[in-house]
């Protein structure tokens, strides 16, 4: 079997057979043996209430009760005294002592009580008709014929004396007696000694309400419980086929089910395989194979979106690197062609190709780190650094670059100023920003730097007195490549990705950053870092 959803179903299947037969074995060894103890247990708890602490001398008092119990319980009931002699059995009374039962007839459970009594000699009973003659009862042929004849050896109100009860006289009936005489709860298994069917003959050992020792033997006929130990039987076994067949179509239907996410998680890395990195999966459950299905999704996202970078870095490169490339050879082949004896001239064009090689190594780094950023390999370096003399170190490096414009970068705010962070990566935001507020600022106009102490957090604000950016344009300046319309910018290049790159190690940081700008007032560009503890 190659597929799973077979594997599966054979799996739940070996195990529905496995606990079908551990239900036959145990019926085959244990149920009979398990209800037998049950009835047993039941049958001796209910006597030993019943009997013990009552006045027991001539029986008649609870006699009611111990017939009762007798019906209830199916079980043929005989009280015997510490001398020997039985004083109850149940369903008669000493004056019909000496009853004889003939049983033409047993018809299933309505004559088993009476079938339980056997006599021995001419004393035996089990009905409680009473007087001389014939009587006879039966439904659908069957009769049940019941002799009276009077026995002369019990007198009336004398008790049965010995030899009548529910088991024959004998050696069985003795070793219970003195068994249960003792104090010892015994338990035998023999047969009808007239109808050979098996019995169970309990001794419950028990005293009276002046503390005299009695005994009662109470018989169970096993005939009933095997026969319901045979419609359990039938029950059970109707009971397994069924389960095999629900179990085998639930099997089928929860192993299909099972695989049927599997099925959609190879058909869409099939697809990416072949190209299509749209492809998704959809699963909604939650559980592992959910978690499976989301995590392949975001690994389709991932991977898209990789490609998706790639072809644009290729694209824009090439076309933003066609610029300054085509300016360098222009030259390049002036000064060769043109202007190599006229150094004033050549001096000029080769200012301009040392520009625009600048600007293609600006391009280069930012485009190299926009990539480390996105496929999330940066890694950040965290320690504790003075912020503060960072900035004042980047604006005396601008202050070359400014020149002659007339424009200054003015620093405020707390002389030093501990923050953590990766310093390499925070200065290449400072630099970003300043260079866009350069950029973006007239000539003349300073430029203010400032840091802020906001409690558990250094706030630096870069602020341009410039046009300012337009409303509308605000939640696009972060994207790459977007540069705002209708603004000239003055000559210091950059890449289109500067705002990105901010944006991208900001997060990294879980800094707050933003922007406020308003048209003709200029623009303050804002971030957030943790103080140093130190």
């Amino acid at each position: 079997m190659k597929k799973i959803m077979h594997k599966l179903w054979a799996g739940m299947m070996v195990l529905v057979l496995l606990i079908t037969a551990s239900l036959a074995v145990f019926q085959v060894f244990f149920l009979k043996d398990l209800f037998i103890d049950s009835k047993v247990k039941n049958v001796s708890s209910s006597v030993y209430v019943t009997l013990n602490g009552q006045e027991i001398s001539s029986a008649s008092g609870i006699s009611d009760k111990l017939d009762s119990l007798a019906y209830r319980e199916d079980i043929a009931l005989e009280i015997i005294d510490s001398r020997g002699n039985t004083i109850y059995i149940n369903g008669q009374s000493p004056d019909s002592a000496g009853i004889e039962v003939n049983m033409n007839q047993t018809v299933g459970m309505e004559s088993i009580n009476v079938s339980l009594l056997a006599g021995n000699g001419s004393g035996s009973g089990g009905s409680s008709q009473q007087g001389s003659g014939t009587e006879s009862s039966g439904s659908g042929g069957s009769s049940v014929e019941t002799q009276v004849q009077p026995d002369s050896s019990a007198a009336a109100g004398q008790g049965y004396g010995k030899g009548s009860g529910v088991i024959q006289d004998g050696e069985l009936k003795q070793r219970l007696i003195e068994n249960g005489l003792a104090g010892k709860n015994a338990v035998e298994e023999t047969v009808h000694p007239v109808y050979g069917f098996e019995v169970m003959v309990l001794s419950i050992a028990f005293k009276d309400a002046v503390g005299e020792d009695y005994v009662a033997l109470a018989t169970i006929p096993l005939a009933p419980i095997d026969e319901m130990i045979g419609i359990m039987n039938k029950v059970l076994a109707l009971a397994a086929a069924v389960l095999l067949l629900l179990s085998g179509v639930l099997a089928f239907f929860m192993s299909r089910n099972l695989t049927r996410p599997v099925k959609k998680l190879t058909a869409a890395a099939g697809d990416i395989e072949k190209g299509n990195l749209e492809s998704r999966v959809d699963i909604r459950s939650n559980d592992e194979l959910g978690a499976l299905g989301r995590t392949f999704n975001k690994m389709a996202e991932r991977l898209q979106k990789t490609e998706r970078l790639r072809k644009e870095i290729v694209e824009n490169v090439s076309h933003e690197l066609r610029t300054p490339l085509s300016i360098i050879k222009g030259y390049a082949e002036t000064i060769r062609d043109v202007t190599g004896e006229n150094k004033a001239r050549r001096d000029g064009q080769l200012d301009i190709i040392s520009q625009e090689s600048d600007r293609l190594g600006v391009l280069v780094d930012d485009i190299l780190d926009y990539s480390q950023i996105q496929s999330g390999l940066m890694e950040l370096d965290v320690t504790n650094f003075d912020i503060s003399e960072m900035i004042r170190e980047i604006i005396r490096k601008y202050e070359v670059v400014l020149g002659e414009s007339g424009m200054r970068i003015i620093f405020s705010g707390a002389r030093a100023a501990a923050v953590r962070g990766d310093k390499v990566r925070i200065e290449q935001v400072l630099h970003n920003l300043i260079k866009n507020a350069i950029n973006y600022s007239p000539d003349g106009r300073d430029i203010e730097v400032q840091v802020e102490d906001t409690g558990s957090r250094a706030r630096v604000k870069i602020s341009d007195h410039g046009v300012g950016i337009p409303e509308e344009e605000l939640e696009f300046i972060w994207d790459r490549y977007y540069r705002t319309k209708g603004i000239k910018k003055r000559k210091i290049y950059g890449s289109g990705l500067g705002l990105s790159i901010v944006r991208s190690i900001l997060e990294a940081h879980k800094a707050g950053y933003s922007v406020e700008s308003r048209e003709g007032s200029g623009t303050t560009f804002w971030f957030e870092l943790d103080k140093s503890a130190e």
